[in-house]
């Protein structure tokens, strides 16, 4: 699995066989809604909520395989940067509340992932029991223009009106209603909640670093 930045070599793969190496994986939940019904499911990595979700939804899986995963979601966020209206969110989480107009947050347990390779969740981990949370407020256009490219070494978060955190939960509720998209794909709306399922997944792999990814 990616997120445990294996090396995808037969020898490797053998070899984690054979010594029966295993690591155990955090998976993070969530419970949404979709078309006006609860729906549920077990995420790998991440979810975006707001406006990088509602992007990412439009986006069709051929156009993605033809110009890369990377590309296809810098363009999409440059144009919906332009039509988008944030709307007033209120998250909340073990140790606090946010309330106010937000571009989107971005829930992650694994440091690198979204849009093909970006690193949105520095320091996060895929065994510790918990998630990244970064919320990202409405900023000035030229200001999210600016940060855009960040997202790609973790330099975003250089930012102090950004709000980064490490949670077991949270939960995320919007007027109007936001779009959630989980592991690069649309799934459902606002309200939602997000937990840590810890070591929930075992896998066979070889480590080659610390560093997590998908």
């Amino acid at each position: 699995y990616a997120a445990l930045r294996t090396d995808t070599a037969f020898i490797d793969t053998l070899d984690a066989l054979l010594t029966d190496s295993q690591k155990k994986m955090d998976v993070l939940r969530i419970d949404c809604q979709k078309s006006g019904q609860a729906a549920g499911r077990f995420i790998g990595t991440s979810a975006n909520i707001g406006f990088a979700a509602m992007e990412l939804v439009k986006i069709h899986p051929w156009l993605k395989r033809l110009l890369g995963a990377k590309i296809v979601y810098y363009f999409s966020v440059v144009l919906g940067l332009l039509r988008y209206r944030p709307p007033e969110m209120e998250i909340t989480w073990e140790e606090g509340t946010f309330k106010g107009k937000i571009w989107t947050v971005l829930v992650a347990n694994a440091e690198w992932a979204g849009g093909g390779g970006m690193r949105i969740a520095p320091g996060a981990r895929i065994d510790d029991g918990r998630m990244m949370v970064t919320i990202i407020p409405a900023l000035p256009l030229l200001s999210l223009l600016w940060k855009l490219p960040l997202l790609a070494t973790g330099k975003h978060l250089d930012d102090p009106r950004l709000i980064y955190f490490a949670t077991k939960a949270v939960s995320v509720a919007s007027r109007p209603e936001a779009i959630v998209e989980i592991d690069g794909e649309g799934f459902g709306q606002t309200p939602a909640q997000l937990q840590v399922a810890p070591a929930m997944l075992r896998v066979f792999c070889k480590e080659k670093s610390e560093k997590t990814t998908i």
